[in-house]
């Protein structure tokens, strides 16, 4: 099977890390892969090799800002050409599109007469109502199936549920623990001090990613424990909105005095290579259609407390090393995050969720292709 992957953005988010490893697993069970992004950047400084065959074409997705839209907009037609291009050069069977707003995608596989999926990543809530139906009567109208990451989403996709299939996200255990062996995360802990214990915070630094609640639990924290430190690990990729908050956040550290048991940093880029030098993992962001932060920490072996996600919820459920806490309220993660540390012991594995390998959630990508081209045969027959 050939499968042509589009995917809208350069950075590492949990769209991208997911594409890798679809791309990666596919490629390992026999298929052949194309991954189309819009430009280098860290998506494919970190996973190139799990990417494997990379296309660059310049794409502006449709998002909030009314620039954006116009680049969008004027845009549009050449990039839908280019695509179409490219899909009837290298004659893919389907076209997997890796994000609700890649809409030209979906056009350029119609004009080639390719199936295409929709791989639905984004949380409803994080968009302006107005802008999310617009991609979805979009997406509606072009794909053949319509891949949803958890069960959340299937009510605001409920008017296309005879397209809809569910299938959460997974991870790559084994690219997670094979950097846990590597010299990295002594590196960490000598560079950022040798906390006691080390509190990781894995997470783009923008508003929307919550840091500021972790941010207001640490004195309590710090009195609990007071050898620990808490390191925010994440980009703010530069945007002015980001560096803004990142600024908020040095000035809210100083204004609370804990600013000495902080550090905010940027490297590893790669937050897989820094779980071996956490204690424990924390994730503090409440909008997410999946999520990847919890499952990733139980992969490396560490507990994780999160806020209050679909997700995080459905492990803790099942008896998973997962704290599920309010996103509003400080004292309640503090508490989770001491109360967590004194339950286990900080050198014992934890236990990880075998359906969310990689090679399991691969399987379930296999089957939904072939119903798509099972389909197209018959409609053609």
């Amino acid at each position: 099977m050939r499968v042509l992957f589009i995917h809208p953005s350069p950075y590492l988010t949990g769209a991208g890390r997911t594409l890798a490893l679809l791309a990666k697993y596919l490629r390992r069970r026999g298929h052949e892969t194309l991954t189309v992004l819009p430009e280098a950047g860290p998506l494919t400084r970190v996973h190139g090799e799990d990417l494997g065959s990379i296309v660059f074409v310049p794409m502006t997705p449709l998002r909030r800002s009314p620039l954006t839209i116009a680049r969008h907009l004027f845009e549009f037609p050449e990039t839908v050409h280019r695509l179409e291009r490219l899909i009837r050069a290298w004659r893919p069977d389907l076209v997997h599109v890796n994000g609700v707003y890649t809409l030209w995608a979906g056009v350029a596989a119609q004009r080639a007469r390719v199936p295409c999926l929709y791989h639905v990543h984004e949380a409803h809530e994080s968009y302006p109502r107005w802008l999310y139906r617009m991609w979805q009567a979009v997406v509606a109208r072009w794909a053949s199936r319509i891949i949803l990451v958890h069960a959340q989403l299937q009510e605001a996709w409920a008017r296309c549920a005879g397209r809809t299939i569910l299938i959460e996200n997974g991870i790559d255990v084994e690219r997670i623990r094979a950097h846990l062996r590597d010299s990295v995360a002594a590196e960490l802990r000598r560079a950022w001090g040798d906390y006691r214990p080390l509190l990781l915070c894995p997470s783009h630094i923008m508003p929307g990613k919550n840091q500021r609640l972790l941010l207001c639990a640490a004195p309590t924290i710090f009195r609990r424990l007071p050898e620990a430190g808490i390191v925010f690990l994440g980009r703010t990729h530069g945007r002015a909105a980001n560096e803004a908050y990142l600024r908020e956040l040095q000035q809210l550290a100083r204004a609370l005095g804990v600013e000495a048991r902080l550090r905010f940093a940027d490297e590893p880029e790669d937050a897989h290579r820094a779980y071996g030098a956490a204690d424990l993992v924390i994730s503090t962001s409440p909008v997410e259609a999946f999520g990847l932060i919890p499952l990733e920490g139980l992969a490396a072996g560490k507990p994780v407390v999160s806020v209050r996600t679909a997700i995080a919820e459905q492990l803790q459920a099942h008896g998973y090393a997962v704290r599920v806490v309010s996103p509003t309220d400080p004292e309640e993660l503090a508490r989770a995050v001491v109360e967590t540390l004194a339950a286990s012991p900080w050198t014992e594995a934890v236990a990880f969720p075998e359906d969310y390998r990689a090679e399991r959630v691969v399987a379930r990508f296999e089957v939904a292709y072939a119903e798509v081209l099972a389909k197209r045969q018959d409609a053609s027959s």
